[in-house]
C-alpha cells in the first residue's frame, strides 16, 4: 500500500526525512532522508535529553578494512513516541586513534554500496509494538501516542547481515566484548537482544529525565485526547487535515470579514458628501456581507466547539508536533 502526504502535518514528516507504514501505523526514515549528509558524533547523544528523547544508546566500534566502523542502536521515548533505530557509520580516517577515543570522534553514515540488510522487533515488557526490515543505514521505526516510562521496559531483537563473514566476526567481537550473547545468522549474519546499554550514557539524561518524562508523558495524552477529539483512528499523518481545512477556512472568514469591514466603512464616509453612490455602494457590501455571514457563523461554530472540546494538553502536543518536523529537529542532526 503506497503512502503519499496530502496533510501540511504530512508534508513535513516527508520534508524532515521520515514515511509512514500504514501496515504497522509507525512512523519511519527513508534511505533518502537528508539527515545521511549530517554523520554522527557522541555529543548528538548528549543532546537528545534536551530535546525530550529519553533513549538508551549502545555504540559499537570495530575495525575492518583499515577503517573504524560504528553501528548504534537506540531505544526509548521520543517526546510523543515510543521507539527504536540502528544506525551504520564509519571513520575513514583509519583505526590509529586508541579504541577510548572511539566515542569522541566524527563518523560519516555509510554510503548505498555499504549499507547493511538489517531486522529489529521492538517489544515492550515482552509485547511485541512493531518491526522493521530492510537494507538501510538507518533503520527506524516510531509509534505515536505511546509512552514507555522505563526505557528498560524496551527490549530490541536485533539482525544484522553483514556482506563478508570478516565483518561479521569483527562486529561479533565488539558485541560479544560487552556482554551480549550472540547467535548466527546464515553464512555472515549475527542476531543478539539489546536490553539494557552496556556503555555509559548521556550525562544530560541524568539530570533531565524526570522532567523530560513528565514532559513526553502530558504530551502524549495530550496527543491521544486530540486523535479522540478529531475521531481519528490511527497514527497517519493525513488524517490531521481536517485541521487544516479548519485553519484555512478561519482566514477565509477572517480576510472576508476585514474586507467588509474595510468596504463598509468607506461607504459610510462616502455618505457624506456622496449619498446616493453611498448608499448604493453600502447597499452592495451589506449584501455580501449577508451572504458571508452564514459562513462566517458557522465557521466560528466550528472553531468554538473544537476548542471547547480540545484540552490545553492537546493543543500544545499538535504544536510541538507539527514543530518538531516542521524545524526538522532530531537528535542525530541537532548539536
Amino acid at each position: 500500500m503506497t503512502w503519499n502526504p496530502t496533510s501540511a502535518l504530512a508534508h513535513a514528516v516527508v520534508g524532515a526525512g521520515f514515511s509512514y507504514d500504514p501496515a504497522q501505523d509507525i512512523i519511519y526514515s527513508k534511505r533518502d532522508a537528508w539527515q545521511r549528509r549530517m554523520g554522527y558524533t557522541w555529543a548528538y547523544d548528549e543532546a537528545s535529553a534536551p530535546l525530550h528523547m529519553i533513549i538508551d544508546c549502545e555504540p559499537f566500534y570495530f575495525p575492518y578494512a583499515g577503517k573504524l566502523w560504528m553501528i548504534e542502536l537506540w531505544k526509548g521515548q521520543y517526546g510523543l513516541e515510543t521507539g527504536a533505530e540502528i544506525g551504520v557509520y564509519r571513520d575513514d580516517a583509519g583505526v590509529g586513534l586508541l579504541s577510548f577515543q572511539a566515542r569522541s570522534r566524527f563518523y560519516s553514515c555509510v554510503t548505498q554500496s555499504d549499507e547493511l540488510e538489517m531486522r529489529f522487533t521492538l517489544r515492550r515488557n515482552g509485547e511485541e509494538l512493531f518491526r522493521r526490515a530492510g537494507k538501510h543505514w538507518w533503520l527506524t521505526g516510531f509509534k505515536w501516542g505511546v509512552f514507555t516510562a522505563n526505557t528498560l521496559e524496551l527490549t530490541m531483537d536485533v539482525e544484522i547481515l553483514f556482506p563478508r563473514t570478516e565483518m561479521r566476526d569483527a562486529f561479533r567481537k565488539a558485541v560479544k566484548d560487552k556482554g551480549y550473547v550472540t547467535t548466527e545468522r546464515g553464512a555472515s549474519g549475527i542476531a543478539f537482544k539489546f536490553d539494557h546499554p552496556r556503555e555509559p550514557q548521556p550525562g544530560a539524561r541524568g539530570a533531565l529525565q524526570g522532567a523530560v518524562q513528565t514532559h513526553n508523558e502530558r504530551l502524549v495524552r495530550g496527543y491521544n485526547s486530540l486523535k479522540q477529539v478529531l475521531r481519528v483512528q490511527n497514527n497517519d499523518p493525513n488524517a490531521f487535515k481536517q485541521l487544516d481545512s479548519l485553519l484555512k477556512a478561519a482566514a477565509v472568514v477572517s480576510a472576508a470579514a476585514k474586507n467588509v469591514q474595510h468596504h463598509g466603512a468607506a461607504a459610510a464616509k462616502n455618505l457624506q458628501s456622496l449619498a446616493s453612490a453611498a448608499t448604493n455602494k453600502f447597499g452592495a457590501v451589506s449584501m455580501v456581507a449577508n451572504k458571508l455571514q452564514p459562513l462566517q457563523s458557522a465557521a466560528a461554530a466550528a472553531a468554538k466547539k473544537l476548542h471547547s472540546e480540545v484540552t490545553d494538553e492537546a493543543d500544545g502536543a499538535y504544536r510541538e508536533l507539527c514543530a518538531f518536523f516542521d524545524k526538522k529537529v532530531w537528535h542525530v542532526t541537532s548539536c
